[in-house]
């Protein structure tokens, strides 16, 4: 069994092309993230992970694309809970990215309609950077000083949420607003795969494409250009 450990000495994670193995990821299925930006390393010392962000890959029918089915990852991000295709997600990440299969005994049982219902449900809301300090409190054994905020998710706190209501909680000795990407590493629900990558060629036609993105989103907010 391949092991995805980013920090173990000597383990060696197997590296899978991801348009190879992309028609065998499926719905519940876990992508976990190891990133190289300096935020990441403050999420993944913040929360005592090799992780700094995980996400949820589901087989979707976006309306534009004629019921042609694409393989997404939802995912709690800066600004806010959102969906995008599983290739930009790997190919335009600054890092790593692991693939965690959601296990057969577990599969079987997972309500697929309900996991949906509950990750669209949530898109939209705000992320939770108070999440990082929650998990930072947690490992000092201050959780009596962390608060929930609101409707505002942490990006491992989506997961949970989603898999409780249609499977069952993940990391059963956390509250959702405590789990970490490494306490989800850790779940009996999932294990790992190995670690995807894009050739180079495409991984930098996704960052080109995200940059693009995220250009328009700017400028369609309202207050830019206003000074």
């Amino acid at each position: 069994m391949p092991v995805c450990s980013s920090g173990a000495v000597g383990v060696k994670t197997q590296r899978l092309a991801y348009r190879e193995v992309r028609e065998r990821i499926q719905t519940g299925d876990l992508l976990l993230f190891s990133g190289y930006h300096p935020i990441s390393r403050i999420i993944r010392w913040g929360t005592g992970s090799q992780y700094s962000h995980s996400g949820m890959a589901a087989w979707w029918r976006p309306c534009d694309t004629d019921g042609v089915r694409r393989l997404m990852v939802f995912e709690a991000t800066l600004p806010y809970v959102t969906i995008r295709p599983a290739s930009e997600a790997v190919g335009a990440y600054w890092g790593s990215v692991d693939w965690y299969p959601l296990k057969d005994e577990y599969r079987k049982q997972l309500d697929r309609e309900r996991f949906e219902l509950e990750a669209v449900d949530r898109l939209g809301l705000q992320f939770s950077v108070g999440g990082l300090f929650d998990n930072l409190l947690a490992l000092l054994h201050l959780k009596f000083w962390a608060a929930r905020r609101g409707n505002r998710l942490f990006c491992s706190e989506y997961v949970s949420e989603c898999f409780s209501m249609a499977l069952k909680d993940p990391v059963v000795n956390e509250p959702h607003h405590f789990t970490s990407p490494e306490a989800l590493s850790k779940s009996p629900l999932w294990s790992c795969e190995g670690r995807l990558y894009l050739p180079v060629h495409e991984k930098n036609s996704q960052l080109a494409s995200r940059r693009t993105s995220q250009r328009q989103r700017l400028a369609e907010r309202p207050w830019m250009g206003s000074r």
